[in-house]
Order: structure tokens, then sequence, then C-alpha cells
């Protein structure tokens, strides 16, 4: 294939179907700690054996080399991706609370209504017309990788994901936001077919996300990558590019990085665009409001970033090769971000897309958001991975040391500015019997907390909670999301790990080399007891048994999962703590077990 005929087929592609894409995780192209893409997974085989002689080949002349012959041997356009779809079956997730203001997870809506087609009372406790406790759906995502080799050395990648999440019946014909007409259908009862998401009409994201697209060139001193790519380091508890087929959200940063190898170690530097502020794309008096090329408004609005990187990291086909070898084998690293931020849009501003800049005057529109920050973080981040024979251990911990000046913006109590100490780390441990058929093993992850009280749901991201009154450090340590310990508490219900120490010893046992059984046992405590729910210290037992089945010649897998949540003091809403009433008496009480079932299937390519 030409690299034209391969390129028109790849964008004919992208037009005629919605698209998303993701890089794989670990150490490789998209970023520092980037897992190689599957195609630099391949196992590298022993070089085979040169014929015996008696076969008479060494009486053949090779054929002459002609130009450009590496050039037609490389393959110009690969594709790699996958395509998924799952289904989720969530009971009782909010643990027994029907209130109107603290749930730990969104209520049905049909426990929220009164019934037939009355307003609420304004009053109304919420009164449960129904007794459904559950939540469910089913949802998908086609991942596309391409990659264009423009020659051996030079490289560009990128991740498009199609329908991306997207949950199976959400997008009717029926279904509008009052931004155009519903099509033929006014009701969903009598629609006829799905329409493809479109932000602001019916989703808040379109059907293609095209999520990142960089560029790789390799030099006789190292590798240089440029643009938007993945962000991975160790066993992604911060920096995470979410590649694994169950993964949601995927870490991207813009950066130029430069790697190169020094004795059989990484040595990496990059810098990166963080946040740019509103740029001439995004406001009213912008020179490319009709598509130029845009500019950030303030060279010191932004937050840029320094990245520094060394260690012993090998090729998973390296590693493996020495592994079945029986040799002792250890990687390691440490991991060092420093961040910066002098100016920036105020917390509490609405500046929409497209105001204006100022008004005649100078100001109004955005200048009035204008705020001095004056931010510093430095993230020094450390990993370490061995194995010997059957066991395999891998340690990460990372800390946040930084100080934001000026944050009354954010909360009035702030006047003496934010300090973020933060802190956190995992260490996994595993033993593999029976030609590796049995594991058995052992994870402990710790996450620093503070006195924080949530106000909305339990996730993370609902919104930013200052440290309580009287203090200004921020100690609320968070993972990854992309790094999953359970199904229910800190993958649903609080979104991520935070303030929190777990122990999770887990059995798992292949039947068959393409099909296996696994159990994980949670066992979760609060490292601050006074910021939990309960102001209690044991969080709950989570009990996670999955199944599942894959075929990697063909790309194949399916399996499922269930799990069930018993919740202790810290979940719970007691009437009073420490003689203070805490919870009111409608919203008092004790946390109910939450159950969940999955089933997903896919193809990988």
């Amino acid at each position: 294939m030409t690299r034209v005929g391969a390129l028109t087929m790849l964008l004919a592609l992208a037009v005629a179907t919605p698209a998303v894409a993701q890089a794989p995780p670990g150490m490789g192209p998209g970023g520092v700690g980037q897992r190689p893409a599957p195609q630099e997974e391949k196992e590298e085989g022993q070089a085979e054996a040169a014929p015996p002689a008696s076969q008479g080949e060494s009486a053949l002349q090779p054929i002459p080399t002609y130009p450009g012959q590496n050039e037609r041997e490389l393959q110009f356009l690969e594709l790699h991706g996958y395509f998924r779809f799952r289904t989720d079956y969530f009971h009782q997730f909010n643990l027994g609370f029907k209130e109107t203001q603290l749930p730990p997870f969104p209520n049905p809506v049909c426990s929220r209504a009164l019934a037939g087609n009355a307003a609420p009372a304004a009053s109304s406790n919420y009164p449960a017309i129904c007794d459904d406790n559950a939540l469910s759906g089913a949802n998908l995502r086609f991942r596309l990788e391409p990659t264009l080799n423009i020659s051996e050395h030079v490289r560009i990648r990128a991740q498009i994901d199609m329908l991306d999440n997207v949950v199976l019946g959400s997008t009717p014909e029926s279904w509008t936001s009052g931004q155009g007409a519903p099509g033929n259908a006014p009701i969903g009862a009598l629609s006829s077919t799905q329409v493809a998401p479109s932000a602001g009409r019916n989703s808040f994201s379109d059907s293609i996300a095209v999520k990142r697209a960089w560029g790789e060139v390799r030099l006789p001193v190292g590798e240089v990558r440029f643009g938007r790519m993945p962000n991975q380091w160790g066993l992604g508890l911060i920096h995470n590019d979410g590649s694994c087929v169950d993964c949601e959200y995927g870490s991207n940063v813009d950066r130029i990085l430069f790697t190169s190898r020094l004795a059989d170690h990484l040595v990496g530097i990059a810098y990166g665009w963080v946040a740019t502020g509103l740029t001439t794309a995004q406001t009213a008096g912008g020179a490319n409001l009709y598509g130029g090329q845009g500019f950030n408004l303030d060279t010191k609005w932004g937050t840029s970033e320094w990245l520094f990187v060394f260690g012993r990291v090998d090729k998973p086909a390296e590693w493996k090769e020495r592994v079945q070898r029986g040799d002792l084998v250890l990687n390691y690293g440490t991991h060092h971000t420093l961040r910066f931020q002098e100016n920036d849009l105020a917390y509490t501003s609405k500046v929409e897309l497209g105001a204006a800049e100022s008004d005649a005057s100078g100001s109004g529109g955005v200048r009035d958001s204008y705020v001095k920050r004056n931010a510093l973080v430095w993230v020094p981040d450390v990993w370490f991975k061995l194995s010997y024979r059957g066991l395999d251990v891998e340690l990460e911990a990372a800390y946040f040391f930084g100080n934001i000046d000026h944050a009354t913006d954010i909360d009035p109590r702030l006047d003496r500015g934010l300090k973020i100490r933060q802190w956190g780390g995992v260490l996994k441990s595993q033993y593999r019997f029976l030609a590796d058929a049995l594991r058995v093993g052992l994870e402990v992850g710790t996450a620093s907390g503070d006195a924080t009280e949530n106000t909305k749901y339990l996730d993370f991201r609902s919104e930013f909670s200052p440290p309580a009154i009287g203090e200004n450090v921020s100690g609320r340590f968070h993972f990854s999301p992309d790094y999953h310990v359970d199904e229910i508490l800190w993958r649903r219900i609080y979104g991520t790990v935070t303030n929190a120490t777990y122990f999770k010893p887990h059995i798992a046992y292949d039947i068959v080399e393409s099909f296996g059984g696994r159990l994980d046992v949670i066992y979760s405590l609060a490292n601050r007891p006074v910021g939990t729910p309960g102001n209690a210290l044991n969080y709950g037992l989570e009990l996670d048994v999955t199944v599942g089945y894959h075929n990697d010649d063909e790309g194949f897998y399916a399996g499922a999962t269930y799990g069930v949540l018993f919740p202790f003091g810290a979940l719970d809403h007691p009437a009073s703590v420490n003689g203070q009433t805490f919870w009111s008496s409608t919203y008092a009480g004790s946390s109910h077990a939450a159950q969940i079932l999955r089933t997903w299937v896919g193809i990988k390519f």
C-alpha cells in the first residue's frame, strides 16, 4: 500500500465512523514511563540457527539492495486499539441514604419524584415512590491508535475514541437539548433510531474525540517526542495513561520530551504546557475567531511544567525473557515534576467561551477575572520493581510539596494562602505457583487525608473542598482514577483512593491458559477519620470475584465481575459526634451493603 493510499484509507475511516483511541500503559512512546504500544510489546524471539552447509544455500548470492528498499519494507500505516462492550448493575450505591443534599452516590430519579406529573413539593424529602435502589446500563467504546511510520526513525502517533463510553440508548432521535428539533419522534417510545452524540445538542461530547497526537524522532543520541501525548510512570499511581481495556480516563500532557539511554538507564527531560489560561481562540476579540492561529492572551497567565526522570527501565520483552531464565530482575527510577503558575483566572469566575477580553474602559470581561496566584508545586515520585523466580514485588510512592500564595478566591478562609502537603504510595507483591497458573498476592496502599468534610456526594471530582476552618494545608492525596483497587467503594463511590489505607489480598487461578478466575478482598481504613461521613476509622470490607476468558490469537476477551461492599462506621451518618449534632434526624442512620454485577466483551487488535 502506498503512503498516499494508506493515509487516504485512514482519513476515510475517521470520517465515516465516530472515532477514539488510547495509548497502552507503561514505559514507551507516548511519554516518560509510558508502556510501549502494542506493536512494541511483541516478544523478540531468538535468532534462528543458520542452515547446515549441506543444504547448499551458501552457494546462493544475496540479492543486491536497491534505492529506497528500507522505505518499501517499512509498514507506513499501523492500526491498533480495541472495541469494548460493557454492562453494569449498581445496587444500593447510595448505601441506603436517599436524602436530598448529601447522598454518597446519585439516587435513582424515581426515588426523588412524586407520582404522576406533579412537581415535587418544596418541603418533600424526595419520598420514595419506587423501591428501586438500582442503577444499570450498557456502554461501549471504539479506540483507534494509528501510527504513521514516515521512516525508520520518524513517526506520528495518535489516539482517537469513537462513541467514547456512550451509554446505549442515550441518544434516541426523540432527545435534544433544546437547540434544535428533536427529529421525527416526539417521545422515546416512538423513536426509530439512535443519533450520533453531538456536543450541545444531545450530549456533552461529540461522537469522535481526538485525544492525543504526537510525533517521535529517533536521533543518534536519543529520542525526541512532541505534541499532546500520554503520560505514564511506574504503577500509574499519579501519571496514568488509562490504556487498560477497562480504563475510563487517561492522563494527557502537552510537552516536548527528550530521552536517552546512559549505561542501560533512561534519562529524560521535558517541558510542558499544563494550562495557558484563555487564548484568542476562546475570546470574542481573537484574531483567529474564524479558524486562524491562536495564541495566549498573557505570557504570565499559564502554568508551565518541567519534568526530570532517571532510572533503569527494561522493555517488556526483555523483562519477560530475563524472568523466564530465572534471573533476578530489578528496575527502578525517580520521576520529578516541577510546576509554576504566576497568574490565573479566578476560581469563582463565570467567564465563558467567547467573552470579551475587556470593555472600552479597560475593565470587564476576562480582565476582571484576572488574579494573582504565585503557585509552585514539586512532585517527586519513586518506583521500584523486582522479579525473581515466582516472586514479583512493585512499589511506587509520591509526595506533593507546594504553596499557593493567593487563594482567597478559592475560599475566603485561605487568607494565608494554601500549603500542599500530600503523600501516597502502593506496595504490590505476588507469588506465582504451578507454572504461573496459581497466583497469590497482597497489595497495600495509602493516601493522605485532611479534615475536609465532603459536601456533595463522596466523589472527589464533585467540587473542591478547602481545608477545615483554621487550617491552610491541603493534605488530601488522590490516586489516579484509572488506578483500580476495587469495583465499588474507591472506583465508583469515591472515584479514587483518598484519605485511606487499604489492604488487598488476592488469589487467582487459570483453569486453562485462556480461562480463569480471581478473588480480591479489600479492607479500608481512614487516615483522617474526621474527613469521613461518619467521623470513624473503618470504611468497610469489599469482596470482588472475577471470571474471564481471552483468546490472544484472535484478540477476543470476555468476563464478568460480582462485588459486594459491607460498609462500616466511616460511611454511616451518625446523629451526633462527641456530643455534637452531626447529621439531622432526617438523614442520620447506618449504611447498608452495596453490590455490583458487571459483564464485558471486547476485541483487541
